[in-house]
């Protein structure tokens, strides 16, 4: 807390602190006394964004919706409104209306892909296929995994579904899985 002052102090000395922005975001969440920081729980992936402006952010917002750290790019030009030279972002700004979206997340210290909606998190490890099923509000430290409380054929469809859209990712970005 007193280095952020001292950031926003100098940033007032400089005359800077009018014509600034700040994002401050977590790179993990509360979890790391529960699971290390490459576990795809919602203590670990649910983490905090902050957005600070002067002028630009006139009033407080707290929102729970669903975003990750692509989103930044366009929550930003959003806020300056500035449009994407071939009009499109990888990301939604979080000013931007959501309905019912979900997140999808790979981990490749895991191998293991991670599907969030809403309050539930579905991950699924390909390497030994298996899958995990938690409800965040109702189990927030993911102890009753609930994966078979659904089909077999919804899971498999679900699986065949995250590595569709990591083998999307990775072709989009030149990485080789």
């Amino acid at each position: 807390d007193t280095f952020i002052e001292e950031i926003f102090d100098g940033f007032e000395e400089r005359g800077l602190l009018d014509n600034t922005l700040f994002v401050f975001v977590g790179d993990h969440g509360e979890g790391l006394r529960y699971f290390s920081k490459n576990h795809p729980y919602d203590l670990n992936i649910r983490i905090p964004m902050i957005l600070w402006s002067k002028h630009l952010i006139t009033k407080p917002m707290v929102t729970d919706k669903l975003s990750q750290h692509s989103d930044i790019i366009p929550t930003i030009a959003d806020l300056f409104n500035l449009k994407p030279k071939d009009g499109t972002f990888y990301g939604q700004s979080i000013f931007q209306p959501d309905d019912h979206r979900n997140l999808n997340i790979t981990c490749r210290i895991q191998d293991c892909q991670v599907l969030i909606a809403g309050d539930l998190t579905y991950i699924y490890s390909p390497e030994n296929n298996t899958a995990e099923l938690y409800d965040y509000k109702n189990d927030p430290m993911h102890t009753n995994n609930q994966v078979y409380s659904i089909s077999v054929g919804t899971r498999d469809k679900i699986n065949e579904y995250l590595l569709s859209w990591k083998n999307e990712i990775f072709k989009a970005h030149g990485v080789n899985d």
